[in-house]
């Protein structure tokens, strides 16, 4: 027998006022007055997915994606079209949402589980394997307000997984936690998935969504532009990013996410007499260097972490450089740069690009996907140099504009 639809959208349309006058709260909403301006956030979606699968939807910033789970957890009316989700939903959106901040982690946890139908016991029955998973165990006692926001998104993803709902949403917040956590949130997701959960994912990297999702959809300005097999969706959004990264430079982008405290300006390739390079050999050291700028103070830099994915041709993760948590840069405030060193270039010959991300105190500061992209050809030994890893040897140092 044929599993049944969790979620069925027909003709689903989100209008918002202009001027900035948009609401999203529910009750404000029911007695808005009509507005003669508008502007369009989704128009005319329609899709349905199975129960037990786990659908990606990926999309520039400003397609509608996050208005689309807003939707989906009542938070905000659709305009026009019809939805129908089969269960309880249980939304993280954003960090903190749905949390009482003069509560305790433990009353916030137990809030929840009312809110979603739930008795007091079956949410104690929960309690240590939600406490356990988001590691909070030391401050559930203590409100939810003092919490850093990777606690908040720890709390709050252990509640949404454990919890009663038949459909979770998760809308970019894991950005925030550390890389282990995102890992583990990963993994719980997929065990959601095999269990019959439904899972709706909306995430800016296309490596956990090809990893985790059954199907995934592209939305952008607001309107369906894909629907399908994740990796036959990922490799035509991809694409699409890659033809408006080559129409302009890292600083004019705007399809970025992060606080924007840091901003990239420049990633460029050099070899080691300061030359720019467009392709680079297997078996010859070269520099990269990314320029940066931004409003954080000297103080919030010293806790920088530098993050670099490698992607080949054919949309495949191949690799990463990661600059660790402590990261020694230029007291004084203002423009920088990162510079690397590497002895030798891992990778088969061949087009590749890259994605940079700055993270501040774990905080995402900004995203650009498709900063970079170039060529590498082989060289000699190129075996020996390709088992040292891109990891090994690399020399990092910052020197200020």
């Amino acid at each position: 027998m044929a599993n049944r639809n969790a979620i069925e959208v027909k003709g689903l349309g989100k209008d918002y006022p202009k001027a900035g006058r948009r609401s999203d709260f529910f009750f404000k909403e029911l007695f808005r007055r009509p507005e003669t301006e508008s502007f369009t956030a989704l128009d005319g979606l329609d899709f349905s997915l199975e129960e037990g699968k786990t659908l990606g939807i990926v999309g520039s910033n400003g397609s509608g994606k996050s208005t689309l789970l807003k939707i989906f957890s009542r938070v905000t009316l659709p305009s026009r079209g019809q939805i129908r989700l089969s269960g309880r939903v249980a939304p993280l959106l954003e960090v903190g949402t749905g949390f009482h901040p003069d509560l305790s982690g433990r009353d916030n946890v137990f809030l929840n589980g009312s809110l979603l139908g739930m008795n007091r016991r079956e949410v104690q029955d929960r309690l240590d394997e939600i406490v356990a998973f988001s590691g909070v165990e030391e401050f559930l006692d203590q409100p939810v307000k003092n919490y850093s926001s990777g606690m908040y998104v720890r709390l709050a993803f252990a509640v949404a997984a454990h919890l009663r709902a038949e459909i979770m949403l998760v809308d970019e917040v894991l950005a925030v936690g550390d890389l282990a956590f995102q890992q583990k949130c990963l993994k719980k997701m997929d065990d959601l998935s095999q269990s019959g959960r439904t899972v709706l994912l909306v995430s800016h990297q296309l490596e956990n969504l090809l990893k985790l999702c059954d199907q995934a959809l592209w939305i952008e300005k607001g309107r369906q532009q894909m629907m399908g097999p994740t990796e036959e969706v990922a490799t035509a959004y991809r694409r699409h990013m890659l033809h408006q990264a080559a129409e302009q430079t890292v600083a004019e982008r705007t399809d970025r996410r992060g606080s924007g405290a840091l901003r990239l300006q420049e990633l460029d390739l050099f070899g080691l007499d300061g030359k720019t390079l467009n392709s680079i050999r297997t078996d010859e050291p070269f520099r990269l260097r990314m320029k940066i700028d931004g409003e954080a103070s000297a103080e919030d830099r010293a806790a920088l972490r530098v993050q670099l994915n490698f992607y080949d041709q054919n949309e495949r993760f191949t690799g990463s450089l990661d600059s660790g948590q402590d990261f020694p840069l230029p007291p004084e405030e203002g423009p920088f740069s990162v510079q690397m060193e590497l002895p030798c270039c891992p990778l088969y010959a061949g087009s590749y690009w890259a994605t940079a991300r700055l993270l501040l105190d774990g905080r995402p500061a900004d995203r650009v996907e498709s900063a970079l992209r170039f060529d590498v050809e082989t060289g000699k030994d190129a075996w020996t140099h390709r088992k040292s890893g891109m990891r090994h040897s690399v020399q990092w140092k910052s020197v200020k504009e």
